[in-house]
C-alpha cells in the first residue's frame, strides 16, 4: 500500500530557491535525487579504505563522502569531486538537549551554504536494539523533533535515516517523518558459524546458520526484499536508498579475537548480483559500510569494479522506468525456480535498458518474450560488460545464468 497523504508536506521541503552561495538537492519523478538541477544515482561512502584518500574513494566509483566537521574534510572531498554528507545527532531526548541542539544547529548554519553539501544524517538504526530487538534505540518522537529543527534551518538538503533490517513495517512508519530519504542496511554474506557478535543473529535450530537478516531467504538476494519491504514503509515521494556490505563479519572483532577461518567478503560475483538487485528493486540511492574495516586488496578491487560499473550505467538506471516487462519462459535444467529472473526497464532518448539478475543460486536458462516496445526494430540487443550480444529472433531471445548472474541488455536506436 501506497501513503499519500504527507506528499505535499515532503515535496514542499524541496520546492524553495536556493541561497546563492549554497546548493540545491531536490527530490524527482521516481524518488531520484538531483543536486542543483542535474539528476543523480548517489553511491555514497560511510568511510573510505585505510589509508586511501578522498581522491581514492573517488577513483573507487562512489560520488558521496560521510564526513566530519573539520573544514579540511569539506575542502577534501569537493576537491576530489565528491559530495558531502554529514551526520547529526538527532536524538533530542534524555540529558542536554539543549546543548545538542545548539550544537545541531551551529553545524547547520556553518554549512548548509557548502557548494559540496549533499545530506544530512539522522540517528542510525533509531527502531531496534541489538539484545533488545523489540525496544527502540530512540523514539520517532524526539528524531521527529531533531528533524524540525534541520528543516527549520536549511530545508535545501535532505535528512537520510538509515534502518536496521528488523521490525515491522508499522514500527518503521513511525519514522517516516524524521528523514527524507529512507534506507535499510543489509549484510547478508556471514559465515555459517559465529561467535556473538553486534548484531548477529545466532542459529535458531540445531544445523542452522548465522545471520544479520531475518526473512526466510539468508542468501545475497535478500537485497531485493528489503529494497521491496522499504518501498512499503516509505511515503509516496520518499527515496530509498539500500546500505551495502563493504566488510567481513568476522573483521569488525579485534585483530586477536579474529578466527581467520571465518573472514568471509562478499565476492565480486555477489557485490555486482546485490547492487543490481537493489536497483532493479528501484532505489534511488547506494550507500557502503563498513570500508575501514575492510583490508582485503582483492575485495576492494572487486568493490570499485561494481560500483564504477554502476557510474557508467548511471544515464540508463536514471532513464524512464517502464512497468512493461518480457514474459521469461524458462527451460528445465533439473532445478526449481523460485525468484527467478528479476527484471527492469528504463528508456532515455536513444536507448532501451533491461537489467536483469537470476535471483536464484542455481544456473537457469530462459527465453525472453514478447518484449516492450522500447525495443522495437532491435535485431540484437549488446550485453553490457560482457563483450557480446544477443539476436532478436521471432520477437524474443535466449540466455543462460550462473547462480546470482546479471546481465543487462541494452538496444541503441
Amino acid at each position: 500500500m501506497t501513503l499519500k497523504a504527507p506528499i505535499i508536506l515532503l515535496v514542499s521541503l524541496f520546492v524553495e530557491v536556493a541561497m546563492a552561495q549554497g546548493s540545491m538537492v531536490a527530490v524527482g519523478p521516481g524518488g531520484f535525487l538531483s543536486k542543483d538541477g542535474k539528476k543523480i544515482f548517489a553511491i555514497g561512502a560511510y568511510n573510505g579504505p585505510k589509508g586511501i584518500d578522498p581522491q581514492g574513494i573517488a577513483a573507487m566509483g562512489f560520488n558521496v563522502l560521510r564526513i566530519g566537521e573539520d573544514p579540511a574534510e569539506w575542502e577534501a572531498a569537493q576537491k576530489a569531486g565528491l559530495m558531502a554528507w554529514h551526520p547529526l545527532d538527532l536524538a533530542f531526548e534524555g540529558e542536554g538537549i539543549d546543548a545538542r541542539k545548539a550544537k545541531v544547529s551551529s553545524m547547520i548554519e556553518k554549512y548548509r551554504d557548502h557548494p559540496n553539501l549533499f545530506m544530512w544524517e539522522s540517528v542510525d538504526e533509531p527502531a531496534w536494539t541489538d539484545e533488545k530487538p523489540e525496544l527502540a534505540r530512540v523514539e520517532s518522537g524526539p528524531l521527529i523533533e531533531g528533524y524540525r529543527l534541520v528543516k527549520s534551518l536549511d530545508r535545501n538538503h535532505p535528512v537520510y535515516l538509515n534502518h536496521a533490517p528488523r521490525n515491522t513495517i508499522d514500527t518503521m512508519r513511525r519514522y517516516n517523518r524524521a528523514g527524507d530519504i529512507l534506507c535499510v542496511d543489509v549484510y547478508p554474506v556471514v559465515p555459517p558459524v559465529m561467535d556473538k557478535l553486534y548484531a548477529i543473529i545466532q542459529p535458531p535450530f540445531p544445523g542452522g546458520i548465522a545471520r544479520q537478516t531475518d526473512f526466510p531467504d539468508t542468501s545475497p538476494a535478500c537485497v531485493g526484499d528489503y529494497v521491496d519491504k522499504m518501498k512499503q514503509v516509505a511515503y509516496q515521494g520518499h527515496p530509498v536508498f539500500v546500505v551495502l556490505q563493504g566488510f567481513a563479519w568476522e573483521g569488525l572483532r579485534k585483530q586477536e579475537e579474529r578466527v581467520s577461518e571465518r573472514i568471509l567478503y562478499p565476492t565480486y560475483e555477489q557485490l555486482r548480483f546485490m547492487a543490481w538487485q537493489a536497483i532493479i528493486h528501484g532505489v534511488n540511492g547506494i550507500t557502503v559500510w563498513g570500508l575501514s574495516y575492510a583490508d582485503n586488496q582483492d575485495f576492494l578491487s572487486d568493490l570499485s569494479a561494481v560500483l564504477n560499473e554502476v557510474r557508467g550505467n548511471e544515464e540508463a538506471i536514471l532513464g524512464g522506468h517502464l512497468d512493461e516487462n518480457p514474459v521469461i519462459r524458462y527451460e528445465e535444467m533439473g532445478y526449481s525456480i523460485g525468484k527467478g529472473i528479476e527484471c527492469r526497464v528504463t528508456e532515455t532518448a536513444d536507448k532501451a535498458t533491461l537489467f536483469t539478475v537470476n535471483a536464484g543460486v542455481d544456473p537457469l536458462s530462459a527465453k525472453f518474450v514478447s518484449l516492450p516496445v522500447c525495443f522495437e526494430g532491435a535485431a540484437e540487443l549488446v550485453v553490457l560488460g560482457e563483450n557480446r550480444s544477443v539476436k532478436i529472433e521471432n520477437g524474443g531471445f535466449r540466455d543462460s545464468y550462473s547462480g546470482l548472474g546479471v546481465h543487462i541488455y541494452q538496444f541503441s536506436r
